[in-house]
């Protein structure tokens, strides 16, 4: 069991089950656990994530798996932290090295408020800005603001009485 990276736990009145894997997102464990095997199978799984289903005892079961691995969970949790970052500064990376030589892009990073990691959304989403004949009804679009149903590009409908 050393490639469990992630463990979900469902917890019920008499028989849990949990589902493990790896870094990779493979099945590694899949088990259905009476209540009392419940902390021995932890004791015999590294340290790893946990996610125990939201309910009345998931703080007295969290506290339970967390015994099971004195000194040894923070080491888990520090790792994994660690790897996401690391996932995350790459991520970052490849943005940036899309952002910095798109003039659209550029453009679009300077208005307040919008970043790298919007603008090269928005210039990748974007079919052909030019469909659009004004800012409202691009905004509609992306979902910014209500869908405009009025006439010739008017913002207001305007009823006569």
């Amino acid at each position: 069991m050393e490639a469990i990276t992630t463990i979900g736990l469902d917890i019920a009145k008499s028989v849990f089950q949990a589902h493990g894997v790896d870094a990779a997102g493979t099945v590694v464990v899949r088990r259905q656990l009476k209540r009392r095997y419940v902390v021995a199978f932890f004791q015999k799984v590294p340290p790893c994530l946990v996610g125990i289903e939201a309910c009345a005892t998931w703080h007295h079961w969290s506290r339970e798996i967390a015994g099971s691995w004195p000194y040894r969970a923070a080491d888990a949790a520090g790792a994994q932290l660690r790897m996401l970052k690391a996932q995350i500064l790459g991520l970052d990376r490849r943005i940036m090295a899309w952002h910095r030589p798109n003039g659209t892009s550029q453009r679009l990073d300077q208005i307040p408020c919008v970043g790298p990691a919007l603008a090269t959304a928005l210039v990748a989403s974007v079919p052909d800005p030019k469909a659009f004949r004004s800012g409202r009804p691009f905004f509609a679009w992306i979902g910014l603001v209500p869908r405009q149903h009025s006439r010739e590009g008017f913002p207001y409908t305007i009823i006569k009485t």
